[in-house]
């Protein structure tokens, strides 16, 4: 069926570039074609069908009709731009290199896109050592072109040289909101507070049905004592029998990151799937190098924070690059402030490491 275009070529544009951001290539492909038979002379339109041919793997395809496009008018920035994107994906680092040559002259020295992918692919033909200061520090190469291309790059060096790399500093399925603090001692400010506020809350939990960790388990999780809540969850007489309770326990062993107790502990994959469980999950293969366990649940959790990005990670630990892209570029449209965290931490990792570790 093909895509209906609306009444603006704007309108157009923004709904076959939404599809390519939905993962939905074949939509924007439609949405191309459609506005193509009514403008045949739009580059925009063309740019839009090259790259939704190239999300279809059809990238030879792409490429000639950034070709055709380039014709119609050589001065426009857009097909030597893409062309440089879909070189760059396909491993053709020379062939982008021209890309990027030939569009220089055409656009502004600030723009940050040709200036970004001069960068990468300069460092990845060996011409230019990487400049991890500017990959992680520059808010403006953060585009759709520039970033994930960017994070797959510096996640390539961080898995070659894992060994040397210390992997909390590079910040692998660690979010931030697992820092929980050093367990604070117990004293009567502690129980007394607990027993005020938080006790009244448990109680009416419990009353209305709602899922809690026993009383002295929550008490020592809220102190920072993850080893002592553990404990006293194991510890409950309804434990062996209470799938609750074990992943409780598996959660708690997740924050202490004993991920191979959590890994066990956690509930198999069930249909429809818990994103929340298989996300965990998919944390823990990937601290235990067990790539593709770890990209098989991610691929059950996209919906979780940063789900995208760890199975992009999976991907290009396991060779395949332009899947890897694909999962990043949709982490980017949906969180570009968390992707580039991540690539802010990748390039202090590697820009930190011994040198015997970065060189080469």
């Amino acid at each position: 069926m093909a895509a209906s275009v609306p009444r603006s070529a704007a309108g157009a544009l923004r709904a076959g570039h939404r599809a390519l951001d939905e993962g939905d290539p074949q939509q924007a492909l439609e949405c191309a074609e459609a506005l193509l038979g009514v403008r045949p002379k739009s580059i925009r339109a063309a740019g839009l069908k090259a790259l939704a041919l190239h999300g279809l793997d059809r990238s030879e395809e792409a490429l000639e009709v950034l070709e055709a496009g380039a014709a119609l008018d050589p001065s426009h920035h857009l097909p030597p731009l893409l062309q440089a994107v879909v070189r760059h994906d396909l491993g053709r680092w020379e062939a982008a290199a021209r890309a990027i040559a030939a569009l220089k002259p055409l656009t502004d020295e600030a723009d940050f896109a040709a200036a970004g992918l001069e960068r990468l692919i300069l460092a990845r033909t060996g011409e230019r050592a990487p400049d991890w200061k500017a990959f992680g520090s520059c808010p403006s190469m953060y585009n759709r072109f520039v970033a994930p291309r960017v994070l797959l790059y510096v996640e390539e060096q961080v898995l070659a040289r894992r060994e040397t790399l210390d992997l909390k500093r590079c910040r692998w399925a660690r979010p931030a909101e697992d820092a929980i603090g050093p367990p604070q001692a117990r004293s009567w400010r502690t129980d007394l507070g607990f027993a005020a506020l938080r006790l009244p809350v448990l109680v009416v939990y419990r009353l209305l049905g709602r899922a809690v960790m026993p009383f002295r388990a929550e008490e020592a999780y809220l102190r920072g004592d993850l080893a002592a809540a553990r404990a006293a969850v194991t510890a409950d007489r309804a434990y062996k029998h209470s799938e609750r309770l074990r992943e409780c326990a598996a959660f708690l062993s997740m924050d202490l990151e004993d991920w191979q107790a959590c890994r066990k502990l956690l509930p198999p994959p069930a249909e429809p799937p818990d994103p929340v469980i298989e996300h965990a999950r998919g944390r823990c293969s990937l601290h235990l190098g067990k790539w593709a366990a770890a990209e098989e649940a991610f691929a059950r959790a996209t919906s979780q924070p940063l789900g995208w990005y760890y199975l992009g990670l999976c991907r290009a630990a396991g060779g395949n690059p332009l899947s890897a892209i694909r999962a990043f570029e949709r982490e980017f449209s949906r969180n570009d402030l968390g992707l580039a965290e991540r690539i802010h931490a990748a390039c202090l990792a590697l820009r930190d490491a011994p040198a015997a570790a970065t060189s080469g």
